[in-house]
């Protein structure tokens, strides 16, 4: 009887690690990529997504369409896009939040000490090989502002040839302007109101940002709300840096 206990559960075991093996080296994958991918239909295929799920071997991104490997076997990581470790437990903060305030999110970090990269997008599929400089994008330049000093100036000193000395000098006051607004409220507010961008640091060290949109037509005091509120709960959770970086 033990036996064929054992030969029933070898296929479930086996289409499990295919399942696994797909999101690996594809993901961020969704079912409907994953099905033709693992050859199976799509209801066996979401439920092995699922059981690997629960199991904590995956996870879903915020966009809540997206599945992608969790931290748990690093040494797979260099055949496909595995989650960063800081990566999985903020999601699982940052998804609860979006539940209750119906927010557009993006989350980044400095992968390497000193490339910035978006990693997580709640409204579409993101290229994860994209690199942000400072001046690229405020997402990038609230992340930057959150480096100690010696690293800002390294990553600058690296980045002549690709940008004029004016530039530079924008970020330097970038810097400062984002810094103020970090001290004073622990997040950063855009110009037009809608979008909040709140530095991050994870309890390893990491350095990132997030960025909180409301829908048009909200007002500053929605997103003052929001952005309020999400700080607190990552404050919580030790991914809110406690030292200014100037």
């Amino acid at each position: 009887m033990e036996n064929k206990t054992e030969l029933k559960s070898q296929p479930e075991r086996s289409r499990l690690l295919q399942v696994y093996e797909t999101v690996v080296r594809f993901g961020p994958i969704s079912l409907d990529c994953a099905f033709p991918l693992v050859k199976r239909s799509r209801s066996a295929t979401f439920r092995a997504l699922k059981t690997l799920e629960i199991s904590g071997w995956i996870r879903r991104t915020l966009n809540g369409h997206q599945y992608v490997a969790t931290a748990t076997i690093d040494e797979l990581s260099e055949q496909g896009t595995v989650s960063l470790p800081e990566l999985d437990s903020l999601c699982l903060i940052l998804r609860e939040c979006r539940k209750q305030h119906r927010l557009q999110m993006q989350v980044g970090f400095y992968i390497t000490n000193r490339t910035f990269h978006l990693v997580e997008c709640s409204e579409s599929e993101l290229r994860t090989d994209l690199e942000l400089r400072p001046d690229q994008a405020c997402i990038a330049g609230v992340a930057f502002s959150l480096l100690p000093k010696a690293r800002r100036d390294k990553i600058l000193r690296d980045m002549i040839g690709q940008i004029d000395l004016i530039t530079c000098e924008q970020i330097r006051a970038q810097v400062i302007h984002y810094n103020a607004q970090l001290i004073e409220n622990q997040y950063v507010l855009e110009a037009c109101g809608r979008t909040a961008y709140i530095g991050l640091k994870s309890p390893a060290g990491q350095y990132g940002a997030l960025s909180l949109t409301v829908r048009p037509g909200a007002s500053t005091h929605s997103i003052n709300k929001h952005a309020k509120a999400i700080t607190h709960i990552l404050q919580q959770n030790n991914f809110i840096p406690r030292e200014s970086a100037l």
